[in-house]
């Protein structure tokens, strides 16, 4: 070899040696990276307690994640940089940067989602109701505790739809003893000739703003016959009213996609536990406000009755029940309210069933509710309330032949 061709064998070697590094940082790194993300989504990580009941999501853990995920494609984006995007100018340098930014954010959301799929949630967050129940689990594919609903009503089928919190839910109670699968086999034996389906639809903690965004979402497209309301939740107070929880109508599309991001979700649910440890934290100086008002509870029972009883069919409100010791200084307002939901559902056409009256003068509170609690009904309770409940539907001739 003479002199001539020996720098364009270093160029050669050079070259090459700089192609395997692009390949390197291009192609294997990355993957690498997403085999690292894979295997941390397998571990089960101490769950932290948390903070608030319905911020469940996505689950503990998915912090760590995340963490590792940034930091590791910190340190790939910078050697990237280094050895290959500062070589670039113009129109090239800008489609590599977008690259990058999107593999960014596509691995940390591959590492979250793949985490949070391993682990299981009562809740998940919701854009429209806030939170809901999710599919799986003793819950059906749309997030009900209650049996696969079908599309079609049956021949002679008579629908009853329940919409209500926990109490309704059945916290604390097995399925076949909860109020709505007693009225079901109750009313199933009276009307032989007709299918009777309940369907359970309550979610812990909602309250009747919830509910009627929930029977828009879903519940009317279900065609009922009759909607049971059971809430104990509506002038209870919070830090935030409930209408303050979700998006303006405009922007609900927006967080509809987002809301379908388990990194968003992440970032979401830190943001708030953050400023709940703050309002904890300076709690004396937080003034709870109402979750909602009265006139909005008003006009959202006004607005689900009138619409089931244009499509023919029947509402019933139940006042649902409370413990004499819940009714404290602090809730002193609670049978005041009480008398204020009979009286407004019955003047929109509602029937209704005062629980909360006929339980403080009739039965005495260790017999009919769950131990130490304030507001779920036991196993007893719930048969009473079922019992009562085919009772006025049977004497209001609500399920026609």
């Amino acid at each position: 070899m003479n002199d001539s061709e020996k720098p364009l064998v270093k160029n050669t070697s050079k070259s090459k040696t700089g192609m395997l590094l692009n390949i390197l940082l291009l192609v294997i790194v990355p993957v690498i990276i997403l085999c690292v993300l894979y295997y941390l989504g397998t571990l089960t990580y101490t769950s932290k307690p948390l903070y608030r009941q319905y911020l469940t999501w996505p689950p503990d853990g998915s912090e760590e994640i995340a963490c590792t995920g940034i930091i590791m494609l910190v340190v790939y984006i910078v050697l990237l940089n280094i050895f290959i995007v500062s070589k670039l100018r113009g129109v090239k340098a800008f489609l590599v940067n977008l690259i990058i930014i999107l593999f960014f954010f596509g691995a940390l959301e591959f590492a979250v989602r793949n985490y949070s799929s391993r682990h299981y949630s009562q809740y998940r967050p919701d854009p429209e109701l806030i939170w809901k129940l999710t599919p799986g689990g003793r819950n059906n594919s749309e997030g009900f505790r209650t049996g696969e609903i079908p599309g079609n009503k049956e021949p002679n089928e008579f629908r009853i739809i329940i919409a209500g919190d926990s109490s309704a839910y059945g916290l604390g109670i097995e399925n076949g003893n909860r109020f709505g699968d007693i009225l079901e086999t109750i009313l199933q034996q009276k009307h032989p000739d007709k299918k009777i389906r309940v369907i359970n639809t309550a979610c812990p903690g909602y309250t009747i703003f919830q509910v009627e965004r929930l029977a828009r979402q879903k519940l009317y497209a279900m065609k009922p016959d009759c909607i049971i309301i059971s809430l104990n939740n509506d002038p209870n107070f919070d830090f935030e009213a409930d209408r303050r929880r979700v998006p303006p109508p405009s922007l609900t599309p927006v967080f509809d996609v987002l809301y379908n991001s388990q990194v968003y979700l992440l970032l979401r649910k830190n943001m708030i536990n953050h400023r709940a440890k703050k309002l904890d934290t300076h709690m004396a100086d937080t003034k709870p406000v109402r979750r909602l008002e009265n006139d909005e509870i008003k006009n959202l029972y006004n607005s689900i009755i009138s619409k089931i009883k244009q499509s023919g069919g029947s509402v019933i409100v139940a006042v649902m029940p409370n413990r004499p010791e819940v009714l404290r200084p602090s809730q002193e307002k609670i049978p005041e309210f009480k008398k204020f939901q009979r009286e407004f559902s019955e003047e929109a056409g509602a029937v209704t069933i005062d629980f909360f009256s006929e339980w403080l003068k009739s039965y005495e509170p260790d017999k009919v509710f769950l131990p130490g609690d304030v507001v779920h009904p036991n196993n007893e309770g719930n048969r009473i309330i079922a019992e009562k409940l085919a009772e006025v539907i049977e004497n209001n001739k609500l399920i026609t032949h």
